[in-house]
Protein backbone atom coordinates (compact mmCIF):
# COMPACT_ATOMS: atom_id res chain seq x y z
CA UNK A 1 0.00 0.00 0.00
CA UNK A 2 1.11 3.26 -0.65
CA UNK A 3 2.03 6.53 1.58
CA UNK A 4 -1.00 8.09 0.25
CA UNK A 5 -3.43 4.93 0.89
CA UNK A 6 -1.78 4.74 4.46
CA UNK A 7 -2.52 7.86 5.15
CA UNK A 8 -6.60 7.13 3.95
CA UNK A 9 -6.25 3.99 6.26
CA UNK A 10 -5.13 6.34 9.35
CA UNK A 11 -7.89 8.66 8.47
CA UNK A 12 -10.45 5.90 8.44
CA UNK A 13 -9.20 4.41 11.31
CA UNK A 14 -9.90 7.73 13.44
CA UNK A 15 -13.13 8.37 11.77
CA UNK A 16 -14.47 4.81 12.68
CA UNK A 17 -12.87 3.87 15.89
CA UNK A 18 -11.56 0.99 14.04
CA UNK A 19 -8.76 0.19 16.72
CA UNK A 20 -8.07 -2.99 19.11
CA UNK A 21 -6.64 -2.79 22.57
CA UNK A 22 -4.47 -5.21 23.79
CA UNK A 23 -3.36 -4.92 28.02
CA UNK A 24 0.37 -5.93 29.23
CA UNK A 25 0.63 -6.54 32.94
CA UNK A 26 2.35 -4.46 35.48
CA UNK A 27 3.39 -6.17 38.45
CA UNK A 28 5.60 -6.21 41.79
CA UNK A 29 8.48 -7.06 41.38
CA UNK A 30 8.87 -8.43 44.51
CA UNK A 31 6.04 -10.51 45.13
CA UNK A 32 5.49 -10.91 41.37
CA UNK A 33 1.43 -10.21 41.57
CA UNK A 34 -0.37 -7.99 38.99
CA UNK A 35 -0.81 -4.42 40.05
CA UNK A 36 -2.10 -2.67 36.90
CA UNK A 37 -2.35 -3.29 33.42
CA UNK A 38 -1.16 -0.81 30.52
CA UNK A 39 -3.52 -0.26 27.27
CA UNK A 40 -1.79 -0.39 24.44
CA UNK A 41 -3.70 0.80 20.82
CA UNK A 42 -3.18 -1.02 17.12
CA UNK A 43 -4.73 -0.71 13.82
CA UNK A 44 -6.63 -3.45 12.55
CA UNK A 45 -4.69 -6.83 12.13
CA UNK A 46 -3.01 -7.26 8.74
CA UNK A 47 -3.55 -3.20 7.77
CA UNK A 48 -0.64 -0.88 6.81
CA UNK A 49 -1.26 1.21 10.09
CA UNK A 50 -1.60 -2.31 12.74
CA UNK A 51 1.56 -0.84 14.64
CA UNK A 52 1.63 2.22 16.74
CA UNK A 53 5.03 3.40 15.15
CA UNK A 54 3.63 3.87 11.73
CA UNK A 55 -0.16 4.92 13.32
CA UNK A 56 1.47 7.59 15.34
CA UNK A 57 3.80 8.72 12.56
CA UNK A 58 1.54 9.11 9.86
CA UNK A 59 -1.53 10.87 12.07
CA UNK A 60 1.65 13.00 13.14
CA UNK A 61 2.75 14.24 9.81
CA UNK A 62 -1.24 15.06 8.99
CA UNK A 63 -1.97 16.99 12.02
CA UNK A 64 -4.67 13.79 13.63
CA UNK A 65 -2.47 13.34 16.55
CA UNK A 66 -4.67 14.66 19.19
CA UNK A 67 -8.04 13.20 17.41
CA UNK A 68 -5.83 9.79 17.03
CA UNK A 69 -5.11 9.67 20.66
CA UNK A 70 -9.07 10.51 21.56
CA UNK A 71 -10.02 7.51 19.54
CA UNK A 72 -7.11 5.21 21.13
CA UNK A 73 -8.08 6.68 24.71
CA UNK A 74 -11.88 6.51 24.22
CA UNK A 75 -11.56 2.51 22.80
CA UNK A 76 -8.86 1.88 25.73
CA UNK A 77 -11.45 2.80 28.55
CA UNK A 78 -14.00 0.79 26.85
CA UNK A 79 -12.22 -2.34 26.83
CA UNK A 80 -10.82 -2.19 30.37
CA UNK A 81 -13.84 -1.87 31.54
CA UNK A 82 -15.29 -4.59 29.36
CA UNK A 83 -12.14 -6.96 30.61
CA UNK A 84 -12.64 -5.97 34.13
CA UNK A 85 -9.92 -3.72 35.16
CA UNK A 86 -10.90 -2.36 38.24
CA UNK A 87 -10.39 -1.48 41.71
CA UNK A 88 -7.79 -2.35 43.31
CA UNK A 89 -5.93 -2.96 39.42
CA UNK A 90 -5.28 0.39 37.99
CA UNK A 91 -5.13 1.14 34.19
CA UNK A 92 -2.19 2.82 32.74
CA UNK A 93 -3.44 4.82 29.40
CA UNK A 94 -1.03 6.59 27.04
CA UNK A 95 -2.14 10.09 26.26
CA UNK A 96 0.26 12.41 23.99
CA UNK A 97 1.08 15.52 25.54
CA UNK A 98 -1.22 17.92 23.24
CA UNK A 99 -3.89 15.61 23.67
CA UNK A 100 -4.09 16.02 27.41
CA UNK A 101 -6.79 18.23 27.49
CA UNK A 102 -9.61 15.90 25.81
CA UNK A 103 -8.69 12.76 28.20
CA UNK A 104 -11.35 14.12 31.17
CA UNK A 105 -14.30 13.84 29.30
CA UNK A 106 -14.16 10.43 28.48
CA UNK A 107 -12.92 8.81 31.64
CA UNK A 108 -15.36 6.43 32.99
CA UNK A 109 -15.88 6.11 37.02
CA UNK A 110 -15.62 2.37 37.40
CA UNK A 111 -11.58 2.67 36.24
CA UNK A 112 -8.31 3.30 38.61
CA UNK A 113 -6.67 5.21 35.43
CA UNK A 114 -3.23 6.26 35.46
CA UNK A 115 -2.35 8.57 33.10
CA UNK A 116 0.30 7.92 30.95
CA UNK A 117 2.03 11.14 29.33
CA UNK A 118 4.20 9.89 26.11
CA UNK A 119 8.08 11.75 26.11
CA UNK A 120 7.00 12.82 22.39
CA UNK A 121 6.80 16.67 22.27
CA UNK A 122 6.69 17.60 26.25
CA UNK A 123 8.36 20.91 25.80
CA UNK A 124 6.50 21.96 22.85
CA UNK A 125 3.72 23.73 25.18
CA UNK A 126 4.92 23.22 28.26
CA UNK A 127 2.21 25.68 29.70
CA UNK A 128 -0.34 23.41 28.61
CA UNK A 129 0.77 20.51 29.47
CA UNK A 130 1.23 21.62 33.18
CA UNK A 131 -2.63 23.18 32.97
CA UNK A 132 -3.75 19.82 31.88
CA UNK A 133 -1.72 17.94 34.24
CA UNK A 134 -3.18 20.29 37.34
CA UNK A 135 -6.70 19.27 35.84
CA UNK A 136 -6.50 15.63 35.30
CA UNK A 137 -5.29 15.82 38.94
CA UNK A 138 -8.45 17.57 40.22
CA UNK A 139 -10.42 14.93 38.70
CA UNK A 140 -8.74 12.26 41.08
CA UNK A 141 -6.33 10.80 38.04
CA UNK A 142 -2.91 9.82 38.81
CA UNK A 143 -0.04 10.52 36.45
CA UNK A 144 2.48 8.61 34.85
CA UNK A 145 5.39 10.09 32.86
CA UNK A 146 7.00 7.40 30.09
CA UNK A 147 10.47 6.50 29.09
CA UNK A 148 11.83 8.39 31.18
CA UNK A 149 15.54 8.61 30.59
CA UNK A 150 15.23 8.59 26.82
CA UNK A 151 15.51 11.94 26.35
CA UNK A 152 16.83 15.23 28.17
CA UNK A 153 12.78 16.43 28.13
CA UNK A 154 11.58 14.06 30.61
CA UNK A 155 14.13 14.23 33.08
CA UNK A 156 13.50 18.44 32.68
CA UNK A 157 9.94 18.11 33.43
CA UNK A 158 10.10 15.87 35.68
CA UNK A 159 10.60 18.39 39.03
CA UNK A 160 7.61 20.41 37.07
CA UNK A 161 4.42 17.81 36.69
CA UNK A 162 5.39 16.11 39.55
CA UNK A 163 4.35 12.43 38.31
CA UNK A 164 3.11 9.94 40.93
CA UNK A 165 4.68 7.40 38.65
CA UNK A 166 8.00 7.36 36.84
CA UNK A 167 8.33 4.26 33.93
CA UNK A 168 12.33 4.10 33.50
CA UNK A 169 13.27 3.69 29.46
CA UNK A 170 13.65 0.41 28.46
CA UNK A 171 17.18 1.42 27.37
CA UNK A 172 18.01 1.15 31.26
CA UNK A 173 17.93 -2.20 32.04
CA UNK A 174 18.86 -3.67 28.63
CA UNK A 175 22.08 -1.62 27.71
CA UNK A 176 25.62 -1.90 29.46
CA UNK A 177 25.40 0.62 32.30
CA UNK A 178 26.80 3.81 31.49
CA UNK A 179 27.37 7.61 32.69
CA UNK A 180 23.96 7.84 30.99
CA UNK A 181 22.81 5.26 33.59
CA UNK A 182 24.10 6.83 35.91
CA UNK A 183 22.63 10.11 35.63
CA UNK A 184 19.05 8.85 35.27
CA UNK A 185 19.76 7.10 38.71
CA UNK A 186 20.85 10.11 40.34
CA UNK A 187 17.91 12.02 38.91
CA UNK A 188 15.28 10.07 40.00
CA UNK A 189 16.73 8.54 43.31
CA UNK A 190 16.21 12.52 43.91
CA UNK A 191 13.02 13.09 42.82
CA UNK A 192 11.51 9.44 44.29
CA UNK A 193 13.13 10.57 47.86
CA UNK A 194 11.55 13.84 47.80
CA UNK A 195 8.24 13.15 46.35
CA UNK A 196 7.85 9.46 47.12
CA UNK A 197 6.57 8.16 43.53
CA UNK A 198 6.62 4.89 42.09
CA UNK A 199 9.06 4.16 40.30
CA UNK A 200 8.16 0.93 37.12
CA UNK A 201 11.18 -0.40 35.02
CA UNK A 202 10.24 -1.50 31.55
CA UNK A 203 11.38 -3.89 29.59
CA UNK A 204 11.92 -6.70 31.79
CA UNK A 205 13.28 -9.52 30.16
CA UNK A 206 15.40 -11.35 32.22
CA UNK A 207 15.96 -12.05 36.13
CA UNK A 208 19.31 -9.89 35.61
CA UNK A 209 17.13 -7.44 34.19
CA UNK A 210 15.03 -7.85 38.03
CA UNK A 211 18.09 -6.94 39.52
CA UNK A 212 18.98 -4.10 37.30
CA UNK A 213 15.29 -2.67 38.15
CA UNK A 214 15.69 -2.88 41.95
CA UNK A 215 19.06 -1.32 41.52
CA UNK A 216 17.66 2.02 39.95
CA UNK A 217 15.20 2.15 42.73
CA UNK A 218 11.75 0.01 40.70
CA UNK A 219 9.24 -1.32 42.90
CA UNK A 220 6.88 -2.67 39.85
CA UNK A 221 8.12 -3.98 36.64
CA UNK A 222 6.43 -4.20 33.02
CA UNK A 223 8.26 -6.87 30.14
CA UNK A 224 8.15 -10.10 28.24
CA UNK A 225 9.17 -11.58 31.33
CA UNK A 226 5.79 -11.09 33.14
CA UNK A 227 3.67 -11.04 29.69
CA UNK A 228 3.54 -9.82 26.38
CA UNK A 229 0.44 -7.61 25.23
CA UNK A 230 -2.12 -9.55 24.62
CA UNK A 231 -6.03 -9.85 24.79
CA UNK A 232 -7.49 -10.28 28.09
CA UNK A 233 -11.17 -12.44 28.66
CA UNK A 234 -13.95 -10.13 30.23
CA UNK A 235 -13.64 -10.20 34.25
CA UNK A 236 -10.69 -12.75 34.02
CA UNK A 237 -7.66 -9.90 35.40
CA UNK A 238 -6.55 -11.35 38.48
CA UNK A 239 -6.69 -9.52 41.92
CA UNK A 240 -3.75 -6.81 42.50
CA UNK A 241 -2.56 -4.19 44.88
CA UNK A 242 -3.31 -0.35 43.24
CA UNK A 243 -0.60 1.59 42.88
CA UNK A 244 0.06 4.34 45.44
CA UNK A 245 2.59 7.31 45.62
CA UNK A 246 2.35 10.10 47.99
CA UNK A 247 3.17 12.68 45.26
CA UNK A 248 1.04 15.58 46.02
CA UNK A 249 -0.83 18.52 44.13
CA UNK A 250 0.74 21.64 44.12
CA UNK A 251 -1.05 24.97 43.20
CA UNK A 252 2.00 28.11 42.85
CA UNK A 253 1.10 31.52 44.17
CA UNK A 254 1.09 34.15 41.39
CA UNK A 255 4.97 35.17 41.06
CA UNK A 256 8.55 33.91 42.29
CA UNK A 257 9.00 36.33 45.03
CA UNK A 258 5.69 35.77 46.47
CA UNK A 259 6.40 32.15 46.55
CA UNK A 260 9.90 32.54 48.32
CA UNK A 261 8.58 35.17 50.66
CA UNK A 262 6.26 32.54 52.38
CA UNK A 263 9.38 30.28 53.33
CA UNK A 264 12.46 33.10 53.87
CA UNK A 265 12.70 36.64 54.66
CA UNK A 266 14.13 38.72 51.96
CA UNK A 267 17.95 40.70 52.23
CA UNK A 268 17.94 43.93 50.74
CA UNK A 269 21.19 44.40 48.16
CA UNK A 270 22.21 46.75 45.75
CA UNK A 271 21.73 46.04 41.62
CA UNK A 272 25.27 45.25 41.33
CA UNK A 273 25.63 42.15 43.63
CA UNK A 274 22.24 40.46 41.87
CA UNK A 275 23.75 40.77 38.72
CA UNK A 276 26.65 39.07 39.45
CA UNK A 277 24.50 36.25 41.37
CA UNK A 278 22.29 36.10 38.65
CA UNK A 279 25.11 35.85 36.01
CA UNK A 280 26.73 32.40 38.42
CA UNK A 281 23.27 30.65 38.29
CA UNK A 282 23.72 31.41 34.25
CA UNK A 283 27.11 29.87 34.76
CA UNK A 284 25.67 27.10 37.11
CA UNK A 285 23.23 25.96 34.16
CA UNK A 286 26.21 26.20 31.53
CA UNK A 287 28.15 23.40 33.61
CA UNK A 288 24.99 21.43 33.69
CA UNK A 289 23.68 18.94 31.80
CA UNK A 290 20.96 18.82 28.85
CA UNK A 291 18.23 18.49 31.28
CA UNK A 292 18.37 22.04 32.82
CA UNK A 293 15.61 24.03 32.76
CA UNK A 294 15.82 28.30 32.97
CA UNK A 295 13.34 30.51 34.05
CA UNK A 296 14.18 34.00 33.71
CA UNK A 297 11.73 37.30 34.33
CA UNK A 298 13.22 41.15 33.58
CA UNK A 299 11.28 44.22 34.46
CA UNK A 300 10.57 45.29 30.68
CA UNK A 301 12.07 44.77 27.51
CA UNK A 302 15.18 47.31 27.96
CA UNK A 303 16.99 44.84 30.43
CA UNK A 304 17.00 42.19 28.13
CA UNK A 305 19.53 43.76 25.45
CA UNK A 306 21.92 42.26 23.52
CA UNK A 307 24.49 40.99 25.72
CA UNK A 308 22.15 38.92 27.66
CA UNK A 309 20.29 37.73 24.40
CA UNK A 310 23.62 36.45 23.64
CA UNK A 311 24.41 34.49 27.01
CA UNK A 312 20.42 33.46 27.05
CA UNK A 313 20.98 31.86 23.27
CA UNK A 314 24.14 29.64 24.56
CA UNK A 315 21.62 29.02 27.29
CA UNK A 316 19.44 27.46 24.99
CA UNK A 317 21.57 25.57 22.82
CA UNK A 318 23.11 23.90 25.94
CA UNK A 319 19.59 23.17 28.06
CA UNK A 320 16.04 21.67 27.70
CA UNK A 321 14.28 24.60 27.32
CA UNK A 322 15.09 28.05 28.24
CA UNK A 323 12.59 31.33 29.06
CA UNK A 324 12.20 34.70 29.06
CA UNK A 325 9.37 36.79 30.66
CA UNK A 326 9.57 40.33 30.08
CA UNK A 327 7.49 43.71 29.70
CA UNK A 328 7.10 44.93 26.28
CA UNK A 329 6.42 48.44 26.87
CA UNK A 330 7.65 49.75 23.46
CA UNK A 331 6.51 46.85 21.22
CA UNK A 332 9.89 45.79 20.34
CA UNK A 333 10.02 42.63 21.83
CA UNK A 334 13.46 40.65 20.49
CA UNK A 335 12.65 38.75 17.66
CA UNK A 336 14.27 34.84 18.81
CA UNK A 337 12.55 33.12 15.93
CA UNK A 338 14.58 30.23 14.74
CA UNK A 339 16.29 29.52 18.11
CA UNK A 340 15.46 26.33 19.17
CA UNK A 341 14.42 25.71 23.07
CA UNK A 342 14.21 29.85 23.75
CA UNK A 343 10.94 30.85 24.43
CA UNK A 344 10.49 34.54 25.14
CA UNK A 345 7.17 35.85 26.19
CA UNK A 346 5.40 39.79 27.07
CA UNK A 347 3.32 40.37 30.06
CA UNK A 348 1.35 42.84 31.09
CA UNK A 349 2.38 46.19 32.60
CA UNK A 350 -0.35 45.20 35.07
CA UNK A 351 0.56 42.18 35.91
CA UNK A 352 2.72 41.43 39.47
CA UNK A 353 5.86 39.83 37.84
CA UNK A 354 6.15 43.57 36.85
CA UNK A 355 8.31 44.77 39.77
CA UNK A 356 9.65 41.61 39.75
CA UNK A 357 13.46 39.97 38.67
CA UNK A 358 14.43 36.10 38.66
CA UNK A 359 16.14 33.59 37.44
CA UNK A 360 15.80 29.99 38.58
CA UNK A 361 17.51 26.89 37.45
CA UNK A 362 16.29 23.25 38.16
CA UNK A 363 17.19 20.18 36.99
CA UNK A 364 17.05 16.83 38.48
CA UNK A 365 19.53 16.94 40.32
CA UNK A 366 20.19 20.92 40.78
CA UNK A 367 18.05 23.91 41.56
CA UNK A 368 18.43 27.52 42.19
CA UNK A 369 16.33 30.73 42.55
CA UNK A 370 16.93 34.33 42.78
CA UNK A 371 13.87 36.53 42.80
CA UNK A 372 14.55 40.01 43.82
CA UNK A 373 11.86 43.19 43.96
CA UNK A 374 13.04 46.91 43.90
CA UNK A 375 12.21 48.91 47.14
CA UNK A 376 13.17 52.06 46.28
CA UNK A 377 14.89 54.15 43.61
CA UNK A 378 17.02 57.25 45.27
CA UNK A 379 19.48 59.57 43.72
CA UNK A 380 22.15 56.93 43.96
CA UNK A 381 21.44 52.67 42.89
CA UNK A 382 18.57 51.36 43.09
CA UNK A 383 17.53 48.78 46.25
CA UNK A 384 16.05 45.39 45.92
CA UNK A 385 15.15 42.90 48.50
CA UNK A 386 15.56 39.39 47.28
CA UNK A 387 15.74 35.97 48.21
CA UNK A 388 18.51 33.39 47.19
CA UNK A 389 17.71 29.68 47.53
CA UNK A 390 18.17 25.92 46.60
CA UNK A 391 15.24 24.77 48.52
CA UNK A 392 14.17 22.16 45.84
CA UNK A 393 10.35 22.38 46.79
CA UNK A 394 10.47 26.12 46.97
CA UNK A 395 12.28 26.56 43.84
CA UNK A 396 10.20 24.30 42.46
CA UNK A 397 6.62 26.23 42.93
CA UNK A 398 8.91 29.49 42.03
CA UNK A 399 9.30 27.89 38.36
CA UNK A 400 5.94 26.26 38.29
CA UNK A 401 4.55 29.79 38.72
CA UNK A 402 6.13 30.91 35.47
CA UNK A 403 6.14 27.71 33.50
CA UNK A 404 2.29 27.43 33.69
CA UNK A 405 2.37 31.13 31.82
CA UNK A 406 3.83 29.08 28.47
Amino acid sequence: MTETGTVAEVRRIIAEGDLHTVFQPIVDLETRSVVAYEALSRGPAGSSAEMPDTLFRVASEVGLTAALDQACVAESLRAGHRAGIVEPLSLFVNVEAQALDLFADLLPISLVVVVEITERDLLDDLGMLLRSVSRLRASGLKIAMDDVGSNPASLAVLPLVRPDIIKLDMSLLQNQPSRHTARIMDAVSTYQEEFGAVVVAEGVETEQHISQALALGATLGQGYLFGRPSDLAPEASPPGVQVRSDVAETRPAATPFSIAAQFRTPTTSTRPLLVQTSMLLEARALDGDSSMVVLSTFRDDEDFDDDLRARYTTLASRSSLVAVFLQDRFGTLPAMDGIDRLEVRAFAASDPLRAEWSMIVLSGTYSAMLTAREVSRPDGPGLFEYILTHDREIVTRGALALAVRL
